[in-house]
């Protein structure tokens, strides 16, 4: 084996730097995933996965896609507990989860929203007023369906679409 050839100080020093920005690079690089929880009425103390987190609005960072289980409770009113499942965006699944998180060093932001309504526990709630507001629950699941679709084919690198708040939700005093 021939003798290693002893490397100048210049060339250590550049060595160290090059290593010092790789290593910064690749540590600069990842997704910033975030739910934003709303809810009607505001102030909601709401938990995901069995931890609380804090009152509604309120924006949740997690780690993991797939399913979470929310719980919104507010002193007055009916709790309410959904499971949500939050899928992986294109670049968040294999095998482009490996580039896109670790090897291309590019900051990525994916936020999903959420909207819950409470409904009062003291009124007498009609038949009627339990159909709107399950039609109206479900309503919010699909737009939220819908969100995450139009997140799906957004592309890295260009501006996030805008997120459009239904024209029948109602107004905030």
């Amino acid at each position: 084996m021939p003798p290693a050839i002893p490397m100048s100080h210049a060339s250590q020093i550049s060595a160290k730097i090059i290593m010092t920005v790789a290593v910064a690079a690749i540590a600069a690089c990842g997704v910033d995933r975030r739910l934003r929880i709303h809810s009607n009425p505001d102030d909601c103390e709401v938990s995901v996965d069995g931890k609380m987190i804090g009152k509604a609005p309120i924006e949740y960072h997690f780690t993991h896609y797939g399913s979470h289980r929310i719980y919104l409770s507010k002193k007055g009113y009916k709790s309410v507990e959904r499971d949500i499942d939050v899928d992986a965006p294109w670049y968040g699944e294999f095998p482009f989860d490996i580039f896109s998180e670790v090897l291309i060093p590019i900051w990525r932001r994916d936020f999903r929203d959420v909207e819950f309504g409470l409904a009062l526990q003291n009124e007498a709630q009609t038949e009627a007023e339990r159909v709107a507001l399950e039609t109206e629950n479900r309503r919010l699941e699909e737009d939220a369906v819908a969100h995450v679709k139009q997140f799906r084919r957004w592309a890295p690198g260009e501006p996030p679409p805008e997120i459009r708040k239904p024209a029948s939700a109602p107004a905030k005093p």
